[in-house]
């Protein structure tokens, strides 16, 4: 079970996060890049994918400036992305998220769990591991591929073998048998773990993969850092929330196309 959350005092501390997190995670990669302000970030991949290029704005001293620059930066790069807006400074910047010709607004929870090991609740069939080849990597590409409706091609060029040897960014993936089923990435930033592109192949859903999955990160990750983080889907939610998750900020998600 999670621990009582001060909103105010978390969402801001893992805001902070989440813009380290995501710099993390497309450093790592074969071409990624970006920008990390004081309360703000934009990771890009390079590839032309919206979900592949994002950015994080909180509160901050001049948020509607950060914004402005992480718009102005993916277009000057010819490349769509989508941009998350803590609740604290998202309806005052509605107005200019619309003058710039965004597309939304979405939310999109950001959830937290304190660190513990969670019951996996999966079937005998099912096995977790740690990805450290190359054709592990595939395999988690065909599983991203298929949930996010992302061409494979892409996420290779993206996803190439340097992330494998990247410093605090791990890997896993859920398979039975041969067959790969779901996969996830973690950062680690101080105390701290976030998750990242949480995927189960479409045929999969439902069936146990993704919970097995999450729960051998919580146990395994557990005792390197405090909590966890993530921004959840709608469709994930409810699978965070059994697992101990909750919800310590509604994001505004604009598209930037």
């Amino acid at each position: 079970m999670t621990t009582p959350i001060d909103s105010h005092t978390d969402a801001a501390r893992l805001w902070a996060l989440c813009g380290l997190g995501s710099c993390q995670f497309w450093r790592s990669t074969g071409h990624g890049s970006d920008w990390l302000l004081p309360h703000a970030a934009l990771a890009v991949s390079g590839e032309p994918h919206p979900l592949m290029n994002w950015a994080v704005v909180a509160a901050g001293d001049d948020p509607e400036a950060d914004l402005r620059l992480f718009v102005a930066r993916l277009r000057e790069l010819h490349l769509p992305g989508y941009i998350l807006l803590a609740s604290a400074v998202a309806d005052e910047l509605e107005p200019t998220a619309r003058e710039l010709r965004l597309y939304g607004p979405h939310t999109t929870p950001l959830m937290r769990r304190d660190s513990g090991a969670a019951s996996p609740n999966g079937s005998d069939d099912l096995a977790v591991a740690a990805v450290h080849d190359r054709t592990g990597l595939r395999d988690v590409i065909e599983v991203a591929a298929a949930a996010f409706d992302v061409s494979s091609e892409l996420l290779e060029r993206a996803w190439d073998a340097t992330l494998l040897d990247a410093l605090d960014l791990d890997v896993f993936l859920a398979r039975r048998g041969s067959e790969p089923l779901s996969c996830v990435f973690t950062t680690r930033t101080g105390s701290a773990i976030g998750l990242w592109a949480m995927a189960t192949a479409p045929a999969h859903q439902r069936q146990g993969a993704g919970r097995l999955l999450l729960s051998h990160v919580l146990s395994c990750c557990g005792g390197r850092a405090d909590y966890f983080y993530l921004f959840a889907t709608s469709a994930g939610r409810r699978l965070y929330e059994s697992l101990g998750f909750a919800v310590v900020d509604e994001a505004a998600n604009w598209d930037v196309l």
